[in-house]
């Protein structure tokens, strides 16, 4: 629960929603796969399932479907805001894209 006072030293470093919905997102080549847009929250378990990649305009024209990360994808988050995933992931992006 996010209101347990001994969970408040566990959260002190926690980043902020407007924090995570500005990270971009990188492989570990350094490839930028997007900006994070918005977070999938599975309710009952109380955790975040995806980030939700902003779409390019050129995308929201052509109709293209969002784009997310899955929660277990994520390698590590690096300095600077930015979320480090592993290639596999920018191949299955462009995989889904067609």
């Amino acid at each position: 629960m996010i209101n347990d006072e001994e969970r408040f030293a566990d959260l002190a470093h926690a980043s902020t929603l407007s924090q995570v919905e500005r990270t971009q997102v990188v492989t570990e080549s350094g490839e930028v796969l997007g900006t994070i847009a918005h977070l999938e929250i599975d309710d009952d378990a109380r955790k975040v399932t995806a980030y939700v990649l902003s779409s390019s305009f050129r995308g929201r024209v052509l109709g293209h479907d969002t784009e997310s990360v899955k929660a277990d994808e994520v390698l590590r988050l690096g300095e600077g805001g930015v979320m480090v995933v592993p290639h596999a992931v920018a191949v299955r992006l462009r995989a889904e894209r067609g």
